[in-house]
């Protein structure tokens, strides 16, 4: 599982290699650059057929940058390095590459910049330019020479189309919150193509509209695997295939549907059965034993033909065709006999059906996964968490988190793993915030990132979905509760990933992630 740092986690670590262990911060520089070198190497060609633009800063990012310089020299590429103002005021090991380079090319050929159009007048014609300006060492917004590096390389974008990898991370992005687009801010933020990144990945990657400014990120190892130290608290990590199969359950031959896990979905109502629908189909394709789908009575017809594997229950229900209270004593004995629970798919705000999933989440002691209407119930009642004795994973969006913390949802968008820790770690519970990327997050505020998925996952239906993966593996391992959540995640986008390579992200829907789930399984090795 891969470490996602925050800046003063990437700080730590740095000290770390080069206290603890021993690495010179020169020699770090020189893995830096071999690894941004072999990130590179599909883009070079033949040497001296490629114009590269180096634009360094003066502290420990630019030394990066004019280390990497050298190599290209050394293989004979045509390299033009431009230095962020005064050498005078180059960081200690950024002036041991400076003065290293200087002996390989004529010092007057590294250029010296105050303005964005000093580079432009020196470079005649661009291939590649290296974004070299500054890393996570840096605050605030960029100005002076650093600002102007940046008009530079977006100018020599625009007029040559040059590609461009950033060293550690673009120049005047937030390593810790990302980019937003829309945002004034995003003018003065290099959008790169590749971003190599010193070590581990950075938080700020996986929030707001990140992509469209670090491009594909690939992590240069410096010399010891990335780690937290002890006292470093709110870790994340980037989940991928291995730790998702891990987290799968492996079935005995003797196994029976009665040990294999039996879900209960207490979700449906009037105009909304395909949200049950879709969450308890996807509950058995992702390996469950039994699936009950308690429902309105009126409704649950529309269930048990949608899908004969399904079992159903009939509720009592509101004259809107909701279930109400009534349906508490009805649901006893599916109570009793399920391993795990999931509530609130197409259901609605309103007062009987919410006096009914409140008083199940109150009473109700078993493994439960509460999404959509019995997130929206919760809103104002989120103490009655705090006081379950099993496992708890909720499952908001965007607008379910802002109402679950009472802040506007621009505001929570701009920080979701912020407000998500925020609720599981006051609360007790696992919080899955829905998004690009889904984030997993744990009662002690560890938090799992997700790299499976894409923009196709972005339509109705896929919400109910995840919720009924997620409840299906929490059935199977109910001991496992982060485990089975962020497993669902990730099994999750894969098969939405599975689904866009034969429907593409336009044509396909909610129901085709359900369709490829058999995909995702076969690629993590199951038959």
């Amino acid at each position: 599982m891969q470490s996602v740092f925050t800046t003063a986690q990437s700080r730590a670590f740095d000290k770390y290699l080069i206290e603890d262990i021993g690495i010179p911060s020169p020699a770090l520089m020189e893995n830096a650059a071999r690894a941004a070198l072999d990130v590179l190497q599909d883009w070079l060609g033949v040497p001296g057929t490629s114009e590269i633009v180096i634009v360094c800063g003066v502290g420990n990012n630019g030394g990066d940058g004019m280390a990497l310089a050298r190599l290209l020299i050394e293989q004979s590429h045509n390299v033009t390095v431009f230095l962020a103002g005064d050498k005078s005021k180059l960081s200690v090991d950024a002036k041991i590459q400076y003065e290293i380079l200087s002996k390989l090319i004529d010092p007057d050929e590294i250029y010296t910049f105050e303005k964005a159009e000093d580079i432009i007048e020196i470079v005649d014609g661009v291939d590649i330019i290296i974004d070299a300006l500054i890393g996570t060492g840096s605050n605030g917004a960029p100005r002076g020479a650093i600002a102007e590096g940046i008009k530079a390389i977006q100018m020599l974008q625009g007029v040559a189309g040059a590609k461009v990898l950033a060293i550690d991370i673009p120049s005047g992005f937030d390593a810790d919150h990302g980019a937003f687009e829309a945002d004034e801010s995003s003018q003065h933020i290099v959008r790169a193509d590749r971003t190599v990144s010193m070590a581990a990945l950075k938080i700020g990657f996986y929030q707001a509209d990140s992509k469209i400014f670090t491009g594909d990120v690939s992590i240069a190892a410096l010399g010891a695997k990335p780690s937290f130290s002890e006292e470093s608290k709110e870790r994340a990590y980037l989940m991928n295939a291995r730790d998702a199969a891990n987290g799968i359950r492996a079935f005995r031959y003797t196994s029976s549907k009665m040990d294999r896990g039996r879900v209960l979905a207490v979700c449906g109502s009037r105009g909304m059965t395909g949200a049950a629908i879709m969450s308890a189909s996807a509950a058995l394709k992702t390996g469950c034993g039994l699936v009950t789908v308690a429902i309105p009575e009126s409704q649950r017809t529309i269930v048990a033909q949608a899908m004969p594997e399904l079992m159903t229950h009939g509720l009592n229900a509101e004259t809107v065709g909701s279930p109400d209270l009534h349906a508490w004593d009805e649901l006893q004995g599916e109570f009793k006999r399920a391993d795990a629970i999931l509530i609130g798919c197409g259901l609605p705000v309103i007062l009987g059906t919410t006096a009914l999933m409140l008083r199940i989440i109150s009473n109700v002691e078993k493994p439960m996964v509460i999404d959509a209407g019995a997130l929206s119930a919760l809103q104002g009642h989120l103490d009655i968490i705090k006081n379950r004795k099993d496992p708890t994973i909720l499952t908001p969006h965007i607008g379910e988190l802002a109402r679950l913390v009472d802040r506007p949802w621009q505001e929570v968008d701009r920080d979701r793993l912020e407000f998500g820790r925020q609720i599981a770690k006051e609360y007790g519970c696992i919080v899955v915030v829905k998004g690009e990327p889904v984030q997993t997050i744990a009662s002690d505020g560890m938090a799992y990132i997700n790299s499976t998925g894409n923009v196709g996952l972005a339509t109705g239906g896929t919400g109910d979905v995840l919720a009924g993966m997620i409840v299906s593996l929490l059935a199977q391992t109910p001991d496992d509760p982060l485990i089975a959540a962020r497993t669902g995640v990730y099994l999750h986008g894969l098969a939405g990933d599975f689904a866009a390579q034969e429907k593409t992200t336009h044509g396909m829907t909610a129901t085709d992630v359900i369709t490829y789930l058999p995909n995702a399984f076969k690629a993590l090795g199951f038959k």
